[in-house]
C-alpha cells in the first residue's frame, strides 16, 4: 500500500488518491469529459499498478504521472480494441 509520495522538491508527503482522482478529472474535463467515476477507477488502477512494481523506494510524483499516462493509454485502447474489434467483425473480407 502506498502511504507516501516523494514531491518535485524532494520532500515526502502523505500519498493522497483523490488528488490523482481530481488531476485525471480535470484532464478529462479540458477535452469535455465529466465522469468523476471514471477518473477514480482509472486512479485505482494506476495505483495498482504502482503496487504492483513492487519498486524500492517511494514513488515520485514524476513516476506517478508517467504510470497515469501509461494505464490511461492502455485503457483506452482496450476500449477502442473492443469497439473496433465489433466493427471488423460487422465488415465483410473480401478475398482475391
Amino acid at each position: 500500500m502506498i502511504t507516501k509520495i516523494v514531491k518535485r522538491d524532494g520532500r515526502a508527503v502523505d500519498f493522497d488518491l483523490d488528488k490523482i482522482t481530481q488531476a485525471i478529472y480535470k484532464a478529462a474535463q479540458a477535452i469535455g469529459g465529466n465522469d468523476y467515476t471514471a477518473a477514480n477507477d482509472l486512479a485505482q488502477k494506476v495505483i495498482e499498478y504502482l503496487e504492483a512494481e513492487q519498486t524500492d523506494g517511494l514513488p515520485t510524483v514524476e513516476h506517478v504521472q508517467d504510470t497515469v499516462e501509461k494505464v490511461s493509454s492502455k485503457t483506452v485502447t482496450q476500449e477502442l480494441l473492443k469497439s473496433s474489434s465489433f466493427i471488423v467483425q460487422s465488415v465483410p473480407v473480401f478475398v482475391k
